[in-house]
């Protein structure tokens, strides 16, 4: 075998070695579309999550032990010896709703309870506190609006088999469409149609008792995952409107709540009791947004650069092919997409659009 030959062979067996770990790198991340369900509020609110519940009985009661017990042990206890009654603690019809998916899933109402306060037992400053969320909202050419999101959490394994996609109806219409985890009535990511939509992100702050306190204050309506759907539910409510009342409503902790309309789009940095920082679209002329888990005005921490990565994504992809696939690839950049990425979520009011996948390490 001449050198020429010896060479080229080398070449293809490289080649190959190439082929062969760039797909092994590809199949190790895997996207699904999330399961999709109507739930229809015309039906009596107890029995309105029921088909949720039985298709997903096993995951939901994993998730609660998951969620109890990683709880203060006594945060547990002070919950178990309080008579509770979710169907009259909860606003309506959110406490019915509830009461009634626990009773079908066979878990206690309690439990049920904690895991649909799962942000606001967890959202307070700790240590070796993990990755919580990306959104982005951002301007296309043609001047519609995208806001997409990667819903980081721990709890992992387990909330991946419970992601689900809802279309909320009401005389046989979408009135709002969510994406949430089965056992959960809140709705972390949502879209109220030719309205607008909104994430949340954690913003962690105080401590668990701190947020158990503010919750004698604000009551149960201050869960910001109900706080959402809330919004959404709103028939009154454009864009505009649904700002103005999130900015004034009382929260059990801290959040940053993502927002986009027509042509429109927001960062709020919510405190407690009210709105602390509003971040504009088009602010000094940016055509984007990005938000993880840190003050936008501060620099985020060393051991997390995935601001940092999502805008250098954002920069380099460019507004002019700025579109739903282009912005998923900037989510889909490490670290931007991690090891605790659950679901990754698409929505925009013009044109109308909402799509969620399940991300798979």
């Amino acid at each position: 075998m001449n050198r020429a030959s010896y060479c080229m062979q080398r070449m293809n067996c490289f080649s190959l070695l190439l082929l062969l770990f760039c797909s092994a790198y590809v199949a190790s991340e895997s996207t699904l579309p999330a399961k999709k369900y109507s739930i229809n509020l015309d039906v009596e609110a107890s029995q309105r999550w029921n088909q949720v519940a039985i298709d997903h009985a096993s995951a939901i009661t994993e998730l609660l032990s998951q969620v109890v017990g990683r709880l203060p042990e006594a945060v547990v206890k002070l919950v178990n010896v309080m008579n509770i009654n979710v169907a009259d603690l909860l606003p309506y019809p959110y406490g019915v709703e509830l009461a009634g998916l626990a009773r079908v899933a066979n878990v206690s109402e309690k439990d049920a309870l904690l895991a649909n306060m799962i942000y606001e037992l967890t959202a307070y400053n700790r240590s070796g506190a993990a990755k919580a969320c990306t959104s982005i909202v951002t301007e296309t050419a043609d001047g519609n609006v995208i806001h997409a999101r990667n819903f980081d959490y721990g709890f992992s394994s387990v909330l991946r088999d419970l992601v689900i996609e809802v279309d909320f109806m009401e005389n046989g219409k979408v009135v709002y469409t969510g994406t949430t985890f089965a056992g959960l009535v809140g709705l972390p990511s949502a879209m109220k149609p030719s309205g607008f939509t909104i994430s949340i992100d954690e913003r962690n702050s105080g401590t668990i008792w701190e947020n158990a306190f503010e919750g004698l204050i604000a009551g149960t309506h201050g869960i910001a995952h109900l706080v959402v759907r809330d919004l959404v539910a709103n028939p009154l409510y454009d864009f505009k409107m649904a700002v103005q009342s999130l900015a004034s409503t009382s929260l059990i902790t801290s959040i940053y709540a993502i927002m986009s309309g027509p042509g429109q789009g927001v960062v709020m940095t919510h405190g407690r009791p009210s709105v602390i920082d509003t971040w504009w679209l088009g602010t000094n002329n940016t055509w984007f947004l990005v938000e993880t888990n840190y003050d936008h005005w501060k620099a985020p921490p060393a051991m997390d650069d995935r601001r940092d990565v999502a805008i250098k994504g954002m920069m380099t992809t460019g507004k002019a092919k700025m579109s739903v696939s282009t912005v998923v690839d900037v989510l889909s950049i490490p670290p931007v997409l991690n090891p605790g990425t659950i679901f990754t979520n698409v929505m925009s009011v013009m044109p109308e659009h909402y799509e969620s996948w399940v991300r798979v390490p």
